[in-house]
């Protein structure tokens, strides 16, 4: 594969996981009312080919957007998370969870 067509594939990839993560993140905490980005990565690994570091701006967003909020900081439970403290977030609006939610495209697993 050309290195412009494995560029474009992973853009792809990261794009496709961005929506996949934002969905779970929704959904679970349409359902909970709180959560740590741990708990989304169950359901929604990182896959090898996207950084883990696109989440970050996925909660940011969210939380610009006032449908989230940051809690108190709880360590996490991945190994490779070295028990660094990561926020809860809590559910701030749940009328705009519920309409973004609605909006995004399902995608499929990869």
């Amino acid at each position: 594969m050309s290195n412009s067509l494995s560029q474009a594939a992973s853009s792809d990839n990261r794009r496709i996981f961005r929506i996949r993560f934002k969905r779970a993140l929704l959904t679970q905490l349409l359902q909970r009312r709180r959560l740590r980005s741990d708990d989304v990565r169950l359901v929604c690994p990182v896959p090898d080919d996207v950084p883990p570091q696109v989440i970050g701006p996925i909660l940011a967003g969210l939380s610009r957007a006032e449908v989230i909020r940051k809690g108190e900081f709880k360590s996490s439970a991945r190994a490779a998370a070295h028990c660094r403290p990561l926020p809860e977030w809590h559910l701030n609006n749940r009328r705009k969870a519920a309409a973004l939610l609605a909006r995004l495209p399902e995608v499929g697993q990869e």
